[in-house]
């Protein structure tokens, strides 16, 4: 938090020490999903993702959560995008992010 510049601080301050886990997201998306489900529309995530810095394990453990949530209330979905350092399932490098392959896969 500290660290973060001065103009983004009084939207992350409501957010410091919040657990966000599978069962916290699943309910965060429960409007859309309600509504969906109401008017029989299908519901797509066009970008999703978690920038690099993040912790390996809690990016790969918020890819999975988010790939079962979408997969469980029928939302089609596109990571951010196919090759970056970023979000990429291939890195700049031409490498592949298996990992990441392996969890939007559901493999």
């Amino acid at each position: 938090f500290d660290a973060l510049p001065e103009d983004q601080k009084d939207e992350a301050k409501n957010w410091i020490g919040k657990e966000f886990n599978k069962k916290v997201m699943t309910e965060m998306m429960q409007k859309p999903f309600r509504k969906a489900k109401e008017l029989n529309l299908s519901l797509y995530c066009g970008e999703y993702g978690v920038l690099k810095g993040a912790p390996e394990q809690d990016r790969q453990r918020w890819y999975t959560d988010m790939v079962e949530i979408f997969n469980e209330n029928n939302v089609g979905s596109a990571n951010w995008n196919y090759k970056s350092g970023q979000f990429g399932l291939v890195n700049n490098d031409g490498s592949k992010n298996q990992d990441l392959i392996e969890i939007v896969a559901g493999l």
